[in-house]
């Protein structure tokens, strides 16, 4: 008798694969996933979503020509923008001087930040020698701080201020697009600009993070035939069944602990006596902490959450993909059954780490001599997932600074510039700790002790997470104290 499964491997079965290739398969297999589909995503966006993977399964041979269309298009519409953080901006624009219809303004800006970004590539590409090409991460960073702390220093008012801060929500926006497509310059050179405008944030969806990275790795994932593009659609399949039971598993977890209703709005009779982290954060902020077995249930609590909330929508972004024809990788891939934290990081947010690993960790390792290999790994790795890791958010967080100013921005993330110190060194040894290591086989006893370690290590990390820039840092510490001491004494 065959094991029972939660989602069946109807990639490996070959009478559904040979199904799968036929017309009317394909008809069925999409008509299924968006029914699935349809739970996830509402409105104009489920609606443009399955207009866009209804032309891409007809005219699969032009799918690239209809991933552009579907990305200029989602520019306009669908890509998530702060434009909200203008409408403080605005009261300080001079008497009489407005931004006129807005939905014009915006495309405008994107138009601009596009053109930057085609005026660029073209550059680099024409002149590969000059120092920006050779470093095109170091240099798009050192345009938008510039650009950043020029309207951060500037007088507060005026058209071109307000749409200088417009210009610079946009282009952190598409930040780590034009990164990726400066770097497969190294790859092909002779690839233009419009190849890959389709993949800033596809149709499928993405964060600030390329899902997937560049129209290099895309070339390697596109299904070249029926039988690949068949496989590729029933994976798509299964991973959105998968993200839809995640989202029951998650929806149970806070009915349980937290008394939430489940998504038919009915409860469960009882919950456990188990915070969510941020009361329990509070509550000793407030010189009330909760008993320690219960701060770290909290802190588990969130940790297990924080992780499904991450693979429901990454793996609804990799479905869509995937049925699109790209068999790319899955963004979260089992994180919790990690043994150690460098593994658990790979795992957790797989296309973020990709991002700091092409980013910053290579230009940097690579750049530095190889006579102390441990010296080169720890700095390349402090880049990366320390300053990379910082630097990325800061610049997500534009309408932050805009709103906040840069030194108070800065001040009020003294706690994730201490989480990303942590995460590095933590990273840097687990590395170290499997460098010359033999593989040996690990007892089951091994191998959960050391699930349960890396844990504890990210658990204690996501604490510094906590109403980050509302808080101080001595209030995150006085929260590990509480519960710390108790653990060890």
């Amino acid at each position: 008798m065959s094991r029972f499964r939660l989602v069946p491997a109807i990639d490996e079965n070959p009478v559904v694969i040979r199904l799968a290739q036929a017309a009317w398969g394909r008809v069925v297999l999409v008509a299924l996933f968006l029914f699935l589909l349809r739970v996830s995503l509402r409105g104009t966006q489920f609606v443009d979503t399955a207009i866009v993977l209804v032309l891409v399964t007809l005219f699969a041979a032009h799918r690239r020509k209809i991933l552009l269309f579907g990305a200029l298009y989602w520019a306009g519409v669908h890509v998530d923008v702060p434009w909200q953080v203008l409408a403080t901006l605005r009261p300080q624009l001079d008497e009489g001087v407005g931004l006129g219809d807005f939905g014009v303004f915006r495309l405008r800006i994107l138009a601009a930040v596009l053109l930057l970004g085609a005026l660029v590539h073209w550059l680099f590409r024409s002149r590969p020698a000059i120092w920006p090409a050779r470093q095109p991460v170091w240099a798009l960073l050192a345009f938008h701080g510039a650009l950043l702390a020029l309207l951060l220093h500037s007088p507060s008012h005026g058209l071109i201020w307000v749409s200088g801060w417009a210009f610079a929500l946009a282009f952190g926006t598409y930040l780590w697009f034009f990164a990726y497509t400066l770097l497969d310059l190294r790859r092909n050179s002779q690839r233009g600009f419009v190849e890959q405008l389709g993949l800033f944030h596809p149709f499928w969806g993405s964060t600030n993070t390329p899902f997937p990275k560049g129209a290099a790795y895309v070339d390697l994932i596109e299904a070249k035939d029926p039988e690949a593009l068949a496989i590729s659609q029933l994976k798509g399949l299964k991973l959105l069944w998968w993200s839809l039971l995640l989202t029951v598993a998650a929806a149970l977890l806070r009915a349980l602990f937290f008394g939430s209703p489940l998504p038919g709005g009915a409860t469960l009779p009882l919950s456990l006596p188990i915070p969510p982290l941020g009361i329990a954060f509070r509550a000793s902020v407030a010189g009330q902490p909760f008993p320690w077995l219960v701060n770290w249930g909290a802190m588990f609590l969130e940790l297990a959450l924080a992780g499904l909330k991450l693979s429901i929508w990454g793996h609804q972004f990799i479905a869509v993909a995937r049925i699109s024809g790209f068999q790319a990788r899955r963004n979260t891939y089992k994180p919790f059954l990690a043994t150690s934290v460098s593994e658990f990081f790979n795992r957790y947010y797989y296309y973020f780490k990709e991002l700091l690993v092409d980013c910053f960790f290579y230009p940097v390792f690579y750049a530095l001599p190889r006579r102390r290999p441990k010296t080169a790994l720890f700095v390349a790795t402090l880049a990366a997932a320390g300053f990379g890791n910082f630097v990325y958010h800061l610049f997500r967080d534009v309408h932050v600074l805009a709103e906040r100013g840069l030194l108070r921005t800065l001040v009020d993330s003294q706690g994730h510039a201490l989480y990303c110190l942590l995460l590095a060194s933590a990273i840097f040894v687990s590395q170290v700790r499997r460098m010359g290591r033999a593989k040996a086989p690990k007892s089951r006893l091994a191998e959960w002790r050391a699930i349960l370690g890396v844990w504890i290590v990210f658990a204690l990390l996501t604490t510094l997470y906590v109403d980050m820039r509302n808080t101080r840092l001595v209030d995150h510490l006085r929260f590990l104290a509480d519960a710390l001491p108790r653990v060890v004494g």
